[in-house]
């Protein structure tokens, strides 16, 4: 399956949103 780039972008932000709480 391809990805899109809104596919990616979502899988950014979710990794940035756990990068976040992690640091919190």
């Amino acid at each position: 399956m391809a990805l899109t780039n809104n596919d990616i972008l979502k899988k950014l932000r979710v990794a940035h949103k756990l990068r976040d709480k992690d640091i919190v």
